[in-house]
C-alpha cells in the first residue's frame, strides 16, 4: 500500500517497529503535535503488485508493515488515498500518501503556478490544522510519517464507515441521505436532522476555537459514523464528524477577516460574494444554516444552474420553508437566524448551541457516546 524510496543500507539500520515510531498509543487519544519521521522496517512488494501508477511515485515500491490495503479510493499525480487495515489495532484506517517531490516538480512545471497554491504548502497546512483538533465531532488525525529522504508524507486518519451524511443527487436536484439501504433514496427524519446539526455545530465551534475557518461546510463533508436507517428504523442514531480541511485557513487572534472565496457556491455566504473582506466565522455559520436546510428538507435554500442567478439569490437571501407537519417554529426561527443576510445580525455559535431547536434533544447517549432514540 505505501510506497517510498529507500537505500538498502538504511534499511539495515532500521530495526524499530513502525507503530512505536510513527503512531500514537491507544487509538490516538491525544492529538498529534508534530510530524514524525518513519524509521521502522519496510518490505518490498513484488513487481506484480506494483502498478504503473505507483512507479510514477518512486523507484522502489515499499510497504509499511503495519497496514494492509483494502482498496484504493482515489489517486492523482502526487496523491494516493486508500482504505487500509491496521494490523496492530485490527481497525480500518484512511491513509493518504503524498509525494512531496512530485508535487513540487508539478508546481514548477505548471504554466499557471502563479495563480495556484503550492500543493505541499496546502497539505502541510491541512495536517497542521488536524493536529490541533481533538474533538468527538471532528475527523481525527492518528498518525503522520514524514520521510524527508524520500520526500513522502503518510497521513493516517480514522475511518468513518457511514460516509457522507447526505449527497447531492444531481438527477433529482435534491439531497439524499446516505442510507443503509443504498437502493432507497430518502430524507432524514427530523430527529436525525437535529442530531446531525448538533454534532456539526459542536465540531464547528471547536474548529473556530482554534482560529480555523473551515470554508467548505456541507453535508458531503460531514461524515456519519453509521449509515442512516430509512424511515427512522432502529434505535441507533449515527454521529457526524467534520471532515475535509483542504480549503480551510487559519486566522490570527486579532480577528477572523478573510478576503478570498473558497468552497461550494450554494453554501457561500452573501458577504463572501461582494469582493470585500468578510468574517470567516460568520460565513461558516451561514454554511451551517444551508446544511441544516438540506438536512431538514432534502434541498438547498438557494439553487439555480446559472452561477450568476444563484449569486443573486444568495445575496438577496430569500428562501421558502416547505409545508411539512414535522417543521416546528423552533426550526423555522433558527433557519431564519442562520440565513440572515447581514452578518452582523446573524446568530453566533453560543446562541446556536443554546437555541431551543438544539436543546430539545429527544435522544439519550450511552456510556460510549453513542446516540440512541428515546423509546419513551
Amino acid at each position: 500500500m505505501f510506497c517510498g524510496c529507500s537505500r538498502e543500507k538504511d534499511r539495515k539500520k532500521r530495526g524499530s517497529s513502525p507503530v512505536s515510531q510513527g503512531s500514537l498509543s491507544k487509538e490516538a487519544e491525544q492529538p498529534v503535535t508534530e510530524l514524525l519521521e518513519y524509521t521502522g522496517p519496510v518490505r518490498r512488494r513484488s513487481t506484480s503488485d506494483v502498478n504503473s501508477h505507483l512507479h510514477n511515485f518512486c523507484t522502489h515500491a515499499l510497504l509499511m508493515e503495519d497496514f494492509d490495503t483494502i482498496r484504493r479510493l482515489h489517486s492523482s499525480n502526487h496523491t494516493i488515498l486508500e482504505l487500509a487495515k491496521q494490523r496492530s489495532t485490527g481497525k480500518e484506517r484512511i491513509v493518504k500518501i503524498f509525494n512531496k517531490g512530485l508535487a513540487s516538480k508539478s508546481m514548477r512545471r505548471s504554466l499557471s503556478r502563479l495563480s495556484c497554491e503550492d500543493p505541499v504548502q496546502k497539505i502541510t497546512r491541512e495536517v497542521t490544522m488536524l493536529s490541533q483538533l481533538h474533538h468527538t465531532n471532528v475527523v481525527r488525525l492518528l498518525q503522520l510519517v514524514d520521510n524527508e529522504e524520500d520526500q513522502m508524507l503518510y497521513v493516517v486518519m480514522e475511518y468513518i464507515p457511514g460516509g457522507p451524511s447526505m449527497q447531492w443527487n444531481s438527477l433529482a436536484s435534491k439531497y439524499d441521505a446516505t442510507a443503509a439501504d443504498f437502493r432507497e433514496c430518502c430524507a432524514l427524519d427530523m430527529l436525525t436532522a437535529c442530531s446531525y446539526f448538533c454534532d456539526a455545530a459542536a465540531g464547528l465551534e471547536h474548529i473556530h476555537s482554534h482560529h480555523i475557518i473551515h470554508r467548505d461546510l456541507k453535508p458531503e463533508n460531514l461524515l456519519a459514523t453509521v449509515p442512516y436507517q430509512p424511515g427512522g428504523k432502529g434505535l441507533l442514531i449515527g454521529r457526524v464528524k467534520v471532515a475535509d480541511f483542504g480549503v480551510s485557513c487559519f486566522t490570527d487572534s486579532s480577528g477572523d477577516t478573510i478576503c478570498d472565496t473558497q468552497g461550494t457556491l450554494p453554501f457561500e455566504a452573501p458577504e463572501s460574494l461582494t469582493g470585500q473582506p468578510y468574517s470567516g466565522i460568520s460565513s461558516d455559520i451561514w454554511a451551517l444554516g444551508v446544511t441544516l436546510y438540506a438536512f431538514a428538507f432534502q434541498n438547498l435554500p438557494f439553487h439555480n444552474s446559472s452561477p450568476e442567478i444563484l449569486n443573486t439569490l444568495i445575496r438577496e437571501g430569500k428562501f421558502e420553508i416547505p409545508d411539512d407537519p414535522e417543521v416546528g417554529p423552533d426550526l423555522i426561527e433558527l433557519l431564519q437566524q442562520l440565513l440572515e443576510v447581514k452578518p452582523e445580525h446573524r446568530i453566533q455559535m453560543p446562541d446556536i448551541l443554546a437555541h431551543s431547536f438544539v436543546s430539545q434533544k429527544t435522544w439519550v447517549e450511552d456510556e460510549g457516546g453513542a446516540r440512541l432514540r428515546n423509546a419513551s
